[in-house]
């Protein structure tokens, strides 16, 4: 079936009044006249002309509009009170798949990682890279910072690396991490972030026994049975980090997913290079007081008044965070100390 449509000589009588009418909010057909005022704006008939409408169609300031919008633009990103990076131009996904492939640069060898371009206040160039001076804190799954900000200050002279394997959260940290030291300066020089899997390329970024201290706060729990193998602490992981950590050197994890405390208690109890820390020892690591309230995902938690938990010895920390065990590292006669804590 073909279907055509003429233009009536009903509708060409009606042009007219249609051209210079417009229907008003509530349906009021509302007629115009031919004259305009300085801004181009056709009068409705029966309404007079503003006679102090200003003309805005050459306004100096109409010029200016586009270029204050582009920087505006550029700097969006930034706070005007801070000076910090704005997360919400950040957010990426909560977790990443760690088995997948990604592409990034990795070194062949610890001797191959540009420290130069991390900490350019200790290296100031790439030759210096087998200086005495190593990293020795390392956050795994850094998320956006929080705690090697909060390290930063407490141990100014220690060297820290965080590693994150989002793309997005890596860009923030290091944006906060710059804009810390524009603000600071002199400080923050000892922190700085590298976007990587850590899960398999630990070695590539670490010598043996180089690290005094290992971060694993909230880490992915991997709830099904078939992704248990994706999770950051398991039995063949602990191996490698067992060569990286030096003698004494701690490994602290927190959670606030009870079957996953559970999980990290179990592997690193049936690990044979751990077992476990008196409460003395952890009131004494200044590092312990941070786990709960340095991290974003912490305070989130304390927040939510996240439910808390106890497995084995422990004490109550601030936060809905509860000291569930301590584990120590040892192989033949060294001896290698890792602090757990669950929530």
């Amino acid at each position: 079936m073909k279907l055509g449509f003429r233009f009536s000589t009903a509708a060409q009588l009606l042009a007219p009044i249609c051209n210079n009418s417009v229907k008003g909010a509530k349906g009021k057909l509302r007629k115009f006249s031919d004259h305009k005022d300085v801004n181009g704006r056709r009068t409705e008939l029966g309404r007079q002309p503003n006679p102090n409408a200003q003309d805005i169609s050459f306004s100096p300031f109409k010029n200016c509009v586009k270029k204050d919008m582009l920087e505006n633009e550029a700097n969006s990103t930034i706070s005007k009170s801070t000076g910090l990076p704005r997360k919400r131009f950040y957010r990426a996904r909560a977790h990443s798949n760690p088995l997948s492939d990604s592409h990034f640069p990795v070194p062949i060898s610890p001797n191959h990682v540009e420290y130069s371009h991390h900490y350019p206040q200790f290296f100031s160039s790439a030759g210096e890279v087998g200086s005495i001076k190593k990293v020795q804190f390392a956050d795994i799954g850094c998320g956006f910072g929080g705690l090697l900000i909060s390290l930063s200050t407490l141990f100014p002279e220690t060297l820290m690396i965080g590693m994150e394997l989002r793309d997005k959260v890596t860009e923030y940290v290091k944006e906060r991490i710059l804009a810390l030291r524009t603000t600071n300066p002199g400080q923050y020089q000892n922190v700085s972030v590298v976007r990587t899997n850590s899960m398999k390329y630990i070695p590539n970024y670490f010598e043996k026994g180089q690290l005094t201290k290992m971060f694993f706060l909230f880490p992915d729990p991997h709830f099904k049975e078939k992704n248990h193998r994706r999770r950051v602490i398991s039995p063949h992981l602990l191996d490698e980090y067992a060569y990286v950590l030096e003698v004494g050197g701690i490994i602290y994890t927190i959670t606030d997913v009870e079957e996953l405390g559970d999980w990290m208690k179990t592997c690193l109890e049936n690990h044979p290079m751990f077992e476990a820390l008196t409460e003395e020892e952890l009131h004494a690591d200044p590092a312990v007081k941070l786990l709960s309230t340095a991290t974003e995902e912490g305070q989130k938690v304390a927040r939510n008044g996240g439910q808390t938990f106890q497995a084995g010895q422990g004490c109550d920390f601030s936060g809905g965070v509860i000291l569930a065990g301590a584990l120590l590292y040892q192989q033949a006669s060294s001896r290698t100390l890792l602090a757990m804590l669950v929530g």
